[in-house]
């Protein structure tokens, strides 16, 4: 296997993602350069993962939300805080 630029840390709920977040800005190391993220998932969905960031943690990662359930709030709620978002399934072109 190549090495690679880009590491992935996966986390397996919300709490945990935002903890591995908080590590990394913490500890001054700034791995994380860019955030994807489901919008279902169990103790914070993705939505509440990106407003807990941007409101304790106040740093400046490029987010991306996958949902299958998209409807109008949810966009809404997107479109006001410059979440870009992604709709699944993801189709082949």
């Amino acid at each position: 296997m190549k090495d690679s630029l880009f590491k992935d840390i996966t986390a397996t709920d919300g709490i945990a993602a935002y903890y591995e977040i908080y590590k990394d800005f913490v500890s001054g190391e700034n791995k994380i350069k860019l955030i994807l993220s489901d919008q279902c998932m169990n103790f914070m969905n993705g939505s509440e993962l990106f407003m807990h960031i941007k409101e304790t943690i106040k740093v400046n990662i490029p987010f991306i939300i996958v949902s299958a359930q998209l409807n109008s709030d949810f966009i809404d709620m997107m479109n006001q805080n410059k979440i870009t978002y992604i709709e699944k399934p993801l189709k082949r072109s």
